[in-house]
């Protein structure tokens, strides 16, 4: 696969994974209704029977802890070496890894259980059985290939949080969203979740990690990413907005967009 030249894509050769985590990632306040989302969109699977793909994710492992019951394999790919290297860290169950175990626990509530030590244990046990791999990708190049070979899928599920901010334009996003589509096999469900403007607020044009300043280049509406999805063949099943409050780490919020789309056939 090759890279592109991109001025903005160029900073995340340096992206600081670490601080990322700990300043977005403290703790899963505010995240709970996202969550529960996600518990009731994985509750419709039997049991270990998901190819499912994380695709941009960063150096967060949030989707996996809610597919990992229901995913018979897992892959992690993300542009940003860093962040391979923090979710491989916590496979490995290196002692200096991010901590995730709150998110584990929280999602264990939702569940109805107690999120005692000895159930945390266990899911983290058995989301590390399930990981298959952490892989490259660029959603953004020009070539067609937007993941390291040999993990182009299709998938069952295909998560992609927060990336979308980066494209340029909306005719950019677009294509983002065809490209996407199809790693998702038919019928197969793709899970996007980024800020969006809307009547009463526009997102914010960039985030702060550590020394760097990165850019949200997309502004776009719920009624915009319907459409993208639309185009690329998927019909919408679930719409869920909430305010991503970043005030204390970052001195800003956003009106975030959850939804996932089918694969139509």
């Amino acid at each position: 696969m090759t890279q592109d030249v991109d001025p903005e894509k160029i900073k995340y050769d340096n992206f600081d994974a670490r601080y990322y985590l700990e300043h977005y990632y403290s703790t899963p306040n505010g995240f709970e209704g996202m969550m529960k989302q996600l518990l009731e969109f994985y509750s419709r699977f039997p049991q270990a029977s998901l190819s499912v793909l994380n695709y941009a994710g960063g150096p967060s492992i949030e989707p996996f802890i809610f597919a990992a019951e229901k995913a018979k394999e897992y892959v992690h790919a993300d542009y940003a070496k860093s962040s391979r290297d923090e979710v491989q860290s916590w496979i490995r169950n290196d002692p200096t890894a991010f901590n995730w175990k709150e998110y584990v626990r929280v999602s264990l509530q939702l569940e109805g259980k107690a999120g005692s030590k000895e159930e945390v244990e266990a899911k983290e046990r058995h989301m590390r059985s399930v990981f298959k791999a952490t892989v490259f990708c660029d959603i953004l190049t020009e070539s067609t290939e937007v993941i390291e070979r040999g993990y182009e899928g299709p998938y069952d599920v295909v998560h992609c949080v927060g990336c979308m901010d980066l494209c340029p334009s909306y005719d950019a996003f677009t294509v983002a969203v065809r490209k996407l589509s199809g790693l998702v096999n038919d019928r197969g469900f793709l899970h996007l979740e980024m800020g969006v403007d809307t009547t009463e607020s526009s997102i914010q044009d960039t985030y702060i990690v550590g020394d760097t300043t990165y850019a949200k280049r997309l502004h776009v509406t719920k009624d915009g990413v319907i459409e993208a999805l639309r185009l690329a063949g998927m019909s919408t099943t679930l719409v869920y907005e909430y305010v991503e409050d970043n005030e204390a780490s970052a001195g800003y919020k956003d009106h975030i967009l959850m939804i996932i789309g089918q694969k139509n056939i």
